[in-house]
């Protein structure tokens, strides 16, 4: 039993032992290795500045990390910079109008246009409204009149979605004028129920369904509605994408606190690291 026990904590000091060693050391692996893979890169270049130093083995690792420095890992520090400040300066320009173009672009190259999309939209946002009347916290009275002014917007609209449908030669567009039509008739159902009817509810849903289906149907599947949909936000919905875009993007181009802050000074340590690998790999390694 002692024997199992002096085992058990033998096992757990070495994975205790690993873990802080890998906690230390895992910061120093990706630096360490650059330097390897630098120190291969620009061996030549290490031979030659040897052989013109007359074989001083540290001067000439100075020298070819100096030159290293200056070849590779400044100008990639500068063109990270330079991204920083021109990623900065482009968020700065960026508006609705500028996304609403974006949009338009995609929507035009992709074929992802809507037809009749102020309709649909309108539509939409009636039978949104219809939805509400569901609720069982609105006054009876309350409930009846705004279902009535619902289904008499709804009507209109329907109708206009229709006529606007007829002057675009589709597929399937009888199909769907039929279908307009027999959800125009649920909802002179749903206008003369009582809202306090058990089946109010599920008459309500059953037309919002109804509809659902028939836009799926217009706008060519579930699939390409989504896509579709996607790519015809709001002026709302691209308000508000922009400005969480904005208040995402800014603050880790430009901000020197909290977690770039931090991620820079993780950068200059790695930097760091690598440029003393760099020169006692040179210094210490073959000839």
């Amino acid at each position: 039993m002692t024997r199992m026990l002096s085992f058990g904590a033998l096992i757990a000091i070495i994975v205790v032992i690993g873990l802080l060693f890998y906690k230390v050391m895992i910061g120093f692996f990706v630096p360490i290795f650059l330097a390897a893979v630098l120190c291969v890169v620009f061996r030549p270049l290490h031979r030659a500045v040897l052989e013109r130093l007359g074989q001083r083995e540290r001067t000439a690792a100075a020298v070819t990390t100096a030159l290293i420095l200056l070849s590779v890992l400044l100008p990639a520090g500068l063109i990270i910079a330079a991204a920083a400040v021109q990623g900065a300066s482009l968020i700065s320009d960026v508006n609705s109008a500028s996304i609403n173009l974006a949009f338009q672009r995609v929507r035009t190259t992709l074929g992802l246009n809507i037809d009749h999309l102020y309709e649909i939209r309108k539509c939409q946002k009636e039978f949104d409204q219809l939805l509400t009347v569901t609720n069982d916290n609105m006054l009876p009275d309350q409930r009846k009149e705004r279902t009535k002014l619902a289904c008499a917007h709804l009507d209109t609209d329907l109708t206009t979605l229709a006529e606007a449908m007829k002057t675009l030669n589709r597929d399937g567009v009888e199909e769907r004028l039929q279908s307009l039509d027999e959800l125009k008739k649920q909802l002179v159902d749903v206008r003369d129920m009582n809202p306090e009817d058990v089946d109010f509810a599920a008459t309500v849903l059953t037309a919002v369904a109804k509809f659902k289906s028939i836009k799926v149907d217009m706008l060519g599947g579930t699939y390409v509605a989504w896509l579709k949909e996607s790519a015809n936000p709001t002026a709302a919905d691209i308000e508000s994408l922009t400005q969480q875009g904005i208040d995402y993007i800014r603050p880790k181009l430009v901000s020197i606190t909290g977690a770039t802050g931090v991620a820079i000074v993780k950068l200059a340590i790695g930097t760091g690291i690598m440029i003393v690998a760099i020169f006692f790999f040179l210094y210490d390694g073959p000839g």
